[in-house]
C-alpha cells in the first residue's frame, strides 16, 4: 500500500470538528464560580440526546451507584461537576468516530470494547490504590485510543488494509501506522486532543498509555491507564489490534505502590463483571 504524505493527515488532525456547544457551553458556566448544580445541568438539558446518554452511563455498573439516578443535577450530586463535564466531553467524540464502512465498523466495535474494558479496569486500579479524588480515571480509559478511531474515521480503506495486514504478517501496529501515514494512533492522538483542548491528564494519557509515565512518578492516572491497556488486551477483552502484548514499563510499579495483599483473581472476576454489565448498555444499549 502506497504510503500518506503526513502533511495531508495533519491537516486532516486541523480539520477535525470542533467539539459541540454543549460542551463549551459546560466549561463557561462550571468556571464561574458563582454558578450552581442547576446552572450546569440546565447547559446539559439543552440536548436531550446528551441527557440520555450521559443518564446511561452514570447508572452503568461503572459508577457502582446503588440508587437509580434520573436526572443531571442528581448526577452531579453523584459524581461531581468534573466527572459530569468528562462524560459530556467523552460522549461528544464518540459522536464524531463513526462510520458506514461495514468492515471498518467491526473493527470500531472491537477498538470500543477495548476502550470500555481499558476505562473499566482504570477505574478499579484508582480503587485499589485508595486514590481519593476518581474523576477522570474511566474516561481517560475510555479515550486512550482516539488515534486509531480517528484513522478508522478518516482512512477507512488504508486502516482495513493497514490491520489485514498487521494480524496476516504479525507485524508491529505501531510500526506500520508510521509506514503508512508518518505517524502512529499515539502521535495522531496527542495532536486531536491538543487541538481540541482536551484536559491535561486526559492529553497525558492518550499520549503516554504505551510508555506508562511523563518522565515523573507523580503521575498515577497516566501509569493506570497504561497498565490497564496491558490487563486488557491479555485478558482479551476486545480487540486493540496490537498483536504483541508489552510488559508494563517497569517504573509504574514504583508510581503506584500497589498492596501487597491485592488478589489477582478477585481483581480479575471485579473487572469481568463490571466490563460485561457496561458492554451489554454502553454497546448493545440493554438496559
Amino acid at each position: 500500500m502506497k504510503s500518506i504524505d503526513i502533511k495531508k493527515v495533519i491537516d486532516r488532525v486541523e480539520a477535525f470538528p470542533t467539539l459541540p456547544t454543549i460542551y463549551t457551553s459546560l466549561l463557561e458556566v462550571t468556571s464561574n464560580p458563582h454558578s450552581t448544580v442547576q446552572d450546569i445541568a440546565n447547559v446539559v438539558m439543552q440536548d436531550q440526546a446528551a441527557v440520555i446518554k450521559t443518564l446511561k452511563l452514570v447508572n452503568s455498573p461503572i459508577y457502582g451507584i446503588a440508587t437509580r439516578v434520573t436526572t443531571i443535577s442528581k448526577s452531579i450530586m453523584f459524581l461531581g461537576v468534573n466527572e459530569i463535564k468528562n462524560i459530556v466531553l467523552a460522549l461528544s467524540i464518540i459522536d464524531l468516530f463513526s462510520h458506514s464502512n461495514e468492515n471498518i465498523n467491526k473493527y470500531m466495535l472491537e477498538v470500543w470494547k477495548h476502550s470500555i474494558a481499558v476505562g473499566v479496569i482504570t477505574l478499579i486500579l484508582g480503587e485499589i490504590l485508595k486514590i481519593g479524588n476518581l474523576e477522570d480515571y474511566f474516561i481517560a480509559g475510555l479515550t486512550h485510543d482516539i488515534g486509531k478511531l480517528f484513522f478508522m474515521t478518516y482512512y477507512v480503506e488504508e486502516y482495513s488494509y493497514l490491520i489485514s495486514k498487521v494480524y496476516e504478517e504479525n507485524l508491529d501496529l505501531h510500526t506500520v501506522e508510521k509506514e503508512t501515514f508518518g505517524l502512529n494512533h499515539d502521535d495522531i492522538g496527542e495532536l486531536l486532543s491538543k487541538k481540541r483542548k482536551l484536559p491535561d491528564l486526559m492529553q497525558h494519557s492518550i499520549k503516554f498509555h504505551h510508555k506508562g509515565g511523563m518522565g515523573n512518578n507523580s503521575d498515577k492516572l497516566v501509569a493506570c491507564v497504561h497498565l490497564a491497556n496491558t490487563i486488557a488486551k491479555c485478558m482479551h477483552l476486545g480487540k486493540s489490534f496490537e498483536n504483541e502484548i508489552v510488559q508494563p514499563d517497569y517504573e509504574i510499579w514504583n508510581i503506584l505502590n500497589f498492596p501487597v495483599d491485592t488478589s489477582i483473581h478477585l481483581l480479575r472476576d471485579k473487572i469481568l463483571a463490571v466490563y460485561q454489565k457496561s458492554i451489554s448498555i454502553l454497546i448493545l444499549n440493554k438496559e
